[in-house]
């Protein structure tokens, strides 16, 4: 009986340790699988994966994280001397700070950083760096560290684009010599004005902004803010609209407005752009004036070469019958002697009858 309980006891433990084997078997196989698909993601993905052992130096980066550089898959040495010759001078004592916080953090901290790296090639690539203490010791003192880089270049470069527009577009605004003021259409209040609005309407621009127009009297006729709008509905735009704006000195200034609806944030706001045309106005009208008198003037040199030209002959003959009568002339003399008349009675006479 006790060789029966023994063999019993035997087969049981050889049946125990199968399912052991199997277990095991199956345990290997979903390893292998989620290496596998880990290793199949960290293939497809565009961070490069690095590790670092705290203690030793030593580094492990992914062909994905050379490749991002430039590099052949492990062209360069696997050590944190390698990071650091390849990061941007101005950026690696950053970078290093923030790694120490996440190491002396004790696990309550993530890495998190953007520098710059050298590609093979020479040009600086911009680097979102991240990652985390995953394995510390007894004592809690950090011993592997692990994360991803990430090529942001081009983020970089289109942040970097988008700030350049937005500097041009904020000087155009704020040196633009036509007044600017964008408001919100569902509230009609000022959001944003620029100089020039300030010297048109001689508010400023504390003044202005949260405030509608109609607050501040822009408009000297309300009904010609009725048309803007009204206009604006139809055709979606205005152009050069000419109205009389009412200043903050009770002076009036006549402007052209132009200015067309548009999204900002999802709400519909106002463009609006407003130069003050008086003095232009004002010269239109002297020059008007001026051609007017231009062609008045030409109407009468035309009259008067038209009333010259028979006053010259008038003037002529009156210069002859002069001289031909003058006593003192010698031909005017020898005539007269010939025919027997007395030159000084002939002036009497004249000067009797006014004929001089």
């Amino acid at each position: 009986s006790e060789i029966v309980g023994l063999n019993e006891a035997f087969q049981d433990l050889l049946s125990r340790l199968d399912r052991s084997y199997r277990d095991l078997g199956e345990a290997h196989q979903a390893l292998a699988r989620s290496e596998s698909r880990l290793s199949r993601a960290i293939a497809a993905s565009s961070d490069g994966i690095w590790e670092w052992s705290y203690r030793t130096g030593q580094t492990y980066f992914s062909p994905r994280w050379y490749e991002m550089l430039g590099y052949r898959d492990q062209e360069l040495p696997m050590t944190f001397e390698t990071w650091k010759e390849l990061c941007h001078p101005d950026d690696f004592a950053e970078a290093s700070r923030r790694i120490q916080e996440v190491v002396l953090s004790n696990g309550t901290k993530s890495y998190h950083a953007e520098f710059r790296m050298r590609a093979r090639d020479g040009q600086w690539k911009w680097i979102l760096g991240r990652g985390d203490v995953i394995e510390r010791d007894s004592e809690g003192k950090p011993l592997l560290l692990s994360g991803t880089h990430t090529d942001t270049t081009e983020r970089r470069l289109a942040e970097e684009r988008l700030r350049q527009s937005e500097e041009k577009f904020f000087q155009l605004f704020r040196l633009s010599p036509d007044a600017i003021v964008l408001l919100n259409v569902d509230s009609g209040r000022l959001v944003d004005v620029n100089d020039s609005f300030v010297t048109i309407s001689g508010y400023s621009r504390g003044e202005a902004l949260g405030r509608k127009l109609t607050e501040l009297g822009l408009y000297r006729n309300p009904a010609e803010r009725e048309e803007i709008y009204s206009r604006l509905n139809r055709d979606g735009v205005l152009r050069d609209f000419e109205f009389e704006a009412l200043r903050k000195d009770g002076s009036v200034a006549l402007c052209a407005m132009t200015c067309q609806t548009l999204d900002i944030d999802g709400a519909p706001h106002l463009l609006a752009v407003l130069r003050d045309i008086t003095q232009m106005k004002k010269l239109q009208d002297v020059m008007i004036q001026s051609e007017k008198m231009r062609s008045v003037g030409g109407m009468a040199a035309g009259i008067a070469h038209e009333i010259n030209n028979p006053l010259g002959i008038i003037l002529q003959a009156a210069h002859n019958l002069l001289q031909r009568t003058r006593p003192d002339f010698p031909k005017n003399i020898e005539a007269a002697r010939d025919i027997g008349l007395d030159m000084e009675l002939m002036v009497r006479y004249m000067r009797v009858r006014k004929l001089d």
